[in-house]
């Protein structure tokens, strides 16, 4: 008796959630947006030189003279586009704190809907409450560091695999082009994500191969998956032509190769809480994580465990593992064993754990398919809840005192007149704030000269042929990554103005002693902030 009430409890408890399901997804959606919207900055490591350059773009765009002499757009098509160029629409028409937050909760709920395409794309059935795993993961380390067009890359994969699931045969133009399109979106956000996607989809063709010919055994078979690849073959192949190019100039600029200096101990560790969704403090974020995989470890464990089960009394045919559901497992894997095996750097870098975030990409998929009794939905629902709530406030906390300091530092930005050229010198220890000055004059006509992200495999580059010889004093300051072309005649070009971020520090340490020396004789002092972090000199006439 105890048992059918327990049992008729949970059916209304599960049926409730089912009927109000728009309520719970809002409710998860309000979690997530909070992030977002509860301070005036949203602060990341990389965010700040992206949002300074997608300014950058649509100052080029607009016939920015000043911009012009300084920067240039990539000759090269980089798979980095994707972030300004959506952050430069926003940027056309709002300030940059505004566009950050739109581009943000744009990022956000494109995410919440291309997982939710991908999944429906396999048919899961109706009433699966395992689709919210994405919340947690929309969240992850890359995205709260700032690189934001990685970040993009995953929805453009959620969007092209979903989509190609639909419509495996590409039987017409417009589904080719339609296909064509997003894989062209997802090179265009991220030349990694691209691999990925191109790792994911051979895996899925094969399943679909294997079904045709030896499952279905449909009439013509082979015939039918060699129109089928060649199809496939020619909707990606500008995007493939693309990113051989754009590999072969990322190697040319770059071609270290590092492998991962982690033990095999320490990458599982790593894996059990979740490294790849912290972002501020691991200490404190790890016990949420924790929980987070005992769920992700339950519910493969249950489904484990109905495959043996079913394997045992002969239910499972060959047909069932190789459909698009099951065919997740062996990407699983792949991405397992390049997280494990492959280097930590061949060019760009931290290349470990975005293996390991593309893993639990495939294991939510995986698991979001895969049928569950209705307790189990129920309590990782819950569970979802708790650990996504934890998370948003944790963050937040780091958040809110970020923007504290952001928006002392943005006091001295009205003193910064236009057309004028700009050095950082960043003092404060915080691995956060290491691009935190390009807040600074991204809403005027000013030249970041330290500005990191105009090397050659970015879409924004200096103009070699026209970048003046810039000077602090004495001192010739060359701008990173700038690769001056010789035998061109230049001007010389004093720097404007010097913004110092931890100004104390600056005359405290003696590692700081020839900057010292160039402000004293060559810059005077126009403004201090109202808590001393941030001061602007400006040169002497």
């Amino acid at each position: 008796m105890k048992t059918a009430t327990a049992s008729s409890a949970v059916d209304k408890a599960y049926d409730f959630v089912i009927r109000y399901e728009p309520f719970v997804f809002g409710f998860f959606l309000l979690i997530s947006l909070f992030h977002i919207w509860s301070t005036h900055y949203v602060m990341s490591l990389d965010g700040p030189q992206h949002l300074y350059n997608a300014h950058v773009l649509v100052e080029l765009i607009k016939g920015n003279e000043l911009f012009k002499e300084y920067f240039r757009v990539n000759d090269v098509i980089v798979g980095y586009w994707m972030g300004h160029f959506l952050l430069g629409f926003f940027k056309f028409f709002l300030p940059a704190w505004m566009a950050e937050k739109f581009f943000l909760t744009t990022y956000l709920i494109l995410m919440v809907f291309s997982f939710r395409y991908l999944i429906w794309s396999m048919k899961p059935g109706k009433g699966n409450l395992l689709i919210y795993l994405i919340f947690p993961f929309i969240f992850h380390s890359y995205f709260l560091l700032g690189y934001y067009s990685f970040s993009l890359g995953a929805i453009l994969y959620f969007f092209a695999i979903g989509f190609w699931l639909r419509r495996r045969e590409l039987t017409d133009l417009r589904s080719m082009l339609i296909f064509g399109s997003l894989a062209l979106g997802v090179f265009l956000s991220h030349g990694l994500v691209f691999l990925f996607f191109g790792a994911t989809l051979g895996i899925l063709f094969l399943a679909y191969s294997i079904d045709i010919i030896w499952i279905k055994k449909e009439t013509g078979p082979i015939k039918k998956v060699l129109n089928s690849f060649w199809r496939l073959l020619l909707s990606v192949a500008p995007s493939v032509g693309l990113w051989v190019i754009y590999i072969r100039s990322v190697m040319d600029i770059n071609s270290t190769v590092k492998p991962a200096s982690y033990s095999t101990i320490e990458l599982v560790e790593f894996l059990l809480r979740i490294r790849q969704l912290v972002g501020f403090d691991h200490q404190k974020e790890s016990p949420v994580y924790i929980v987070l995989f005992s769920l992700l470890l339950i519910l493969s464990l249950y489904t484990l465990i109905m495959f043996i089960r079913k394997s045992r009394k002969g239910e499972y045919s060959l047909g069932e593992l190789v459909n698009s559901r099951n065919s997740w497992l062996p990407i699983i894997v792949l991405f397992l064993v390049f997280y494990f095996l492959l280097p930590d750097r061949v060019s760009a870098g931290s290349l470990t754990n975005r293996f390991g975030l593309f893993f639990f990409f495939g294991l939510i998929v995986f698991l979001s398919v895969q049928k569950y009794p209705r307790i189990l939905q129920l309590l990782a629902v819950l569970i979802l809840i708790g650990t996504t709530t934890s998370a948003r406030l944790i963050h937040h906390y780091y958040l809110s005192r970020l923007d504290v300091e952001i928006t002392e530092l943005k006091e001295i930005n009205d003193f910064i007149e236009e057309g004028s050229t700009v050095v950082s010198i960043n003092t404060t220890n915080n691995w956060i704030h290491h691009h935190t000055q390009l807040y600074v004059g991204n809403d005027k006509s000013i030249v970041h000269l330290n500005n990191p992200q105009c090397a050659g495999q970015f879409p924004i580059v200096w103009n070699e042929k026209k970048l003046p010889m810039c000077f602090t004093g004495e001192k010739a300051f060359n701008p990173p990554g700038a690769v001056l072309v010789s035998g061109q005649e230049r001007r010389t070009e004093q720097v404007d103005y010097i913004t110092v971020f931890y100004y104390k520090r600056l005359w405290e340490k003696e590692s700081y002693q020839e900057w010292q020396e160039i402000l004293n004789k060559y810059y005077e002092l126009v403004t201090v902030s109202s808590q001393d972090r941030a001061a602007l000199y400006q040169r002497k006439e």
